[in-house]
């Protein structure tokens, strides 16, 4: 499951959201890029915002960057613990603005946010990604 989010008052419904893997499963020791790709299209400015998913608990998460309209930010990657809000999944969020913006991360109309990470799979037998 992946979700973003704002700060109160911001709002997200019209925006896009697209995840890709660079391979649907990930063999042992070997490494799959996952790329997020969020275009902000309403004329306000965005405030707060931050992205979330459930990556399953067999992963190990190498975070790449975050890059607002290709030009690299700061954020803060929150992990949460294992089965949180899904068995088997361990919560990550990438905070690109925490509540009193001091980040100063603002994504503004037709702005494109970008995540990149790598997973590495710690399971003898790699992990299938058809569910992720």
């Amino acid at each position: 499951m992946i979700s973003i989010g704002s700060a109160p008052g911001f709002s997200t419904h019209d925006a896009t959201l697209a995840r890709s893997l660079s391979n649907g499963a990930v063999p042992v020791g070997a490494s799959v890029t996952v790329s997020v790709r969020f275009r902000h299209t309403e004329p306000d400015v965005l405030r707060g915002f931050y992205y979330s998913d459930q990556i399953p608990s067999a992963l190990i998460v190498d975070p790449v960057g975050v890059k607002v309209d290709g030009v690299s930010v700061d954020c803060t990657l929150e992990v949460g613990g294992s089965d949180d809000v899904y068995s088997g999944a361990t919560s990550y969020r990438w905070i690109l603005e925490a509540p009193g913006f001091v980040q100063d991360n603002r994504i503004n109309s037709n702005s494109v946010v970008e995540i990149v990470y790598q997973v590495t799979s710690a399971e003898v037998n790699g992990t299938d990604l058809s569910t992720f």
